[in-house]
């Protein structure tokens, strides 16, 4: 194997755990303050005793953030020298501001954890606001570095825009959805009749219905966006191959080895539509691109994945919020839905990333710097390149032991029986 694909498969594992964690980071936090408000204002102890299991599964996750952003800093530092070198002009400042944006919320985590049982409940609510404005400062600043790389044409584009906000509001929906499978989980569990889970699953799937709909103009947005600023990007996540007006969307399908795109369900001019709002608009294919500066076709598939995924996240929000509104509960056999389709909003959090860096390939900024150059040469990464994924491994496995006993801990203390 190539060093330089070397590097970029270490550096893709490193991602791919380091971002579910950060995910976690981000929404937890959010999802923190929403039910402190409720437990405040509404004087529920219930409520209050669930936002003090986010408390310690936050604080789980900051240790786990510590340890591996350390890495990810120290293989773009050792691997990437010529990618710093080139970018840091440009967004040097992005990567120390994502420093303080951690600091804080670091810092006011550990004074919300203390002065829990020292402060009144609506003053304790205010302290918990900087833990998530750190939290969603940390993933803008880092953001703004891959929109960068994304479309150089400035540090500020709307590229930069909906790329942070999709991102952002996309970690807290999996976030929801992820809680929403543990609290299912729990029920299935102990098989407990009482209401509060119940009513925690219904309120998660109303926050989770108002964040599918942000998501989803956001994503088509992002969309119409990438038509005009990455042509090449969009061209290859619909395997469109040439240049036309009336472009069709394609389910499915594949290039074929002349080049065609072929196979497949095909809506003509659908994607004309939705890149530009009428079918006249022209979409760029991949005809407009020398073969070796485009990217693998492997998004096409990848993107149909995810599409998937978002019928069937809206799909299980639906019946949560039907199910409370008839029932006000899950029926058994939805609650194994919603226990395994927990961990779905994580995997469509892992595609879209793999869509944004692979659909930019084989550039690490586009236009300006080829991936190749960017490696830094003379660097073999073959020999180490297994020890920081088993590393990731073990970090990832450790950090889910914690939570396991964290909450194991919680429902011990606080004599839960669900």
């Amino acid at each position: 194997m190539d060093t330089s694909v070397a590097g970029r498969v270490l550096m893709g594992d490193s991602l791919g755990f380091h971002i579910i964690i950060a995910m976690l980071s981000i929404g937890i936090p959010l999802l923190m303050n929403i039910f402190e408000f409720h437990a405040w204002r509404k004087k529920d102890p219930r409520t209050a005793s669930f936002v003090r299991l986010l408390t310690r599964w936050a604080a789980v996750l900051v240790i786990a953030g510590i340890i591996s952003g350390t890495v990810i800093s120290l293989q773009f530092t050792v691997l990437w020298a010529p990618f710093l070198a080139t970018a840091r002009p440009f967004i040097g400042q992005f990567f120390a501001l994502e420093t303080y944006a951690f600091l804080i919320e670091a810092v006011f985590l550990s004074w919300y954890i203390f002065s829990a049982k020292t402060m009144s409940p609506g003053k304790h609510f205010l302290i918990g606001i900087p833990i998530t404005i750190g939290a969603i400062g940390s993933a803008i600043f880092i953001t703004i570095i891959n929109a960068w790389m994304n479309n150089p044409a400035d540090v500020w584009t709307t590229t930069t825009l909906l790329e942070i906000t999709h991102s952002v509001f996309a970690y807290i929906l999996a976030t929801t959805i992820l809680i929403i499978g543990f609290v299912s989980w729990r029920i299935l569990r102990t098989k407990t009749s009482d209401a509060f889970p119940q009513w925690l699953i219904m309120r998660l799937g109303f926050i989770a219905a108002i964040l599918i709909v942000v998501v989803a103009l956001l994503g088509h947005q992002s969309a119409v966006n990438i038509a005009s600023t990455q042509p090449t990007k969009l061209a290859a996540i619909e395997i469109l191959d040439k240049t036309q007006s009336n472009a069709p969307l394609r389910i499915g399908g594949e290039i074929n080895k002349n080049g065609v795109a072929e196979g497949g369900i095909v809506l003509p001019g659908m994607l004309s539509i939705l890149a530009g709002y009428s079918p006249d608009y022209t979409v760029r294919g991949l005809d407009e691109v020398a073969a070796d500066k485009r990217p693998s076709t492997i998004v096409h598939a990848l993107f149909d994945i995810k599409m998937l995924l978002v019928g069937f996240i809206t799909a299980l929000i639906i019946g949560i919020l039907i199910f409370y509104k008839e029932l006000k509960r899950q029926p058994k056999w939805f609650l194994y839905i919603t226990t395994i389709g927990g961990i779905s909003g994580m995997v469509l959090v892992e595609l879209g990333w793999m869509l944004t860096e692979i659909g930019r390939q084989p550039w690490a900024i586009t236009g300006k710097l080829m991936t190749v150059d960017a490696f830094t040469r003379d660097i073999n990464v073959i020999h180490i390149g297994y020890i920081f994924p088993i590393l990731f491994v073990i970090l990832f496995t450790a950090t889910g032991y914690a939570l396991s006993k964290t909450t194991k801990h919680w429902r011990i203390k606080e004599s839960i029986k669900w």
